[in-house]
């Protein structure tokens, strides 16, 4: 039905509405189908963080794990403001610890302590990887 108003003021709106419904309804495909569209069709809109953030997840969910860090990576980097930014980097830090990469991870860890305040977890990882490094 979007595409029946393609100049309608509120569209952003109503794409991120309809790309969360997906998201909820775990129509994961649909989510980076749209998630997409949306953002190759307007890439800095006014949700366009929200959207990278449940194309991220919805990559996660279906295993893809090098296209969720894409996109997680693209939030942190285009969006430092987002509300999902602080979330963005700790999975992040995650995702890298996971796989070995301690200095990403351990980066992406302070970049998500600074921006959630004083979590006792984040600072535990960060000490945690910090010695294991001889940081």
């Amino acid at each position: 039905m979007i595409a029946y108003f393609p100049r309608h003021k509120n569209l952003d709106k109503y794409r991120y509405r309809l790309i969360d419904s997906y998201f909820k309804m775990g129509n994961f495909s649909q989510v980076r189908a749209e998630g997409g569209l949306a953002l190759a069709l307007k890439p800095d809109g006014k949700y366009s963080d929200d959207i990278l953030y449940l194309v991220a997840e919805a990559c996660l969910m279906e295993g893809d794990r090098q296209e969720a860090e894409a996109s997680l990576r693209e939030l942190t980097d285009k969006y430092p403001k987002s509300v999902w930014n602080a979330q963005a980097h700790y999975e992040l830090a995650e995702m890298m610890e996971g796989r070995g990469d301690l200095e990403d991870a351990l980066e992406n860890y302070r970049e998500a302590y600074k921006k959630f305040g004083d979590s006792s977890v984040i600072k535990r990882k960060i000490e945690t990887i910090g010695k294991r490094l001889g940081k």
